[in-house]
C-alpha cells in the first residue's frame, strides 16, 4: 500500500528484492481512491 503510505513502486520494488519494476507492478493492485488521493497531493 505504499500509495496510502508515501513510499513509491521503487520501493516495493526494492523491498521485494525484484530485479524489474514490472515484476512488482504485477502484485499492486490498482486502486482508485488512492490514485484520487496522490493526485490532490500534487
Amino acid at each position: 500500500m505504499p500509495a496510502k503510505t508515501g513510499g513509491s513502486l521503487r520501493d516495493v520494488q526494492e523491498l521485494a528484492g525484484h530485479r524489474a519494476l514490472t515484476t512488482t507492478e504485477r502484485y499492486i493492485e490498482r486502486n482508485r481512491d488512492a490514485q484520487r488521493r496522490l493526485i490532490r497531493l500534487i
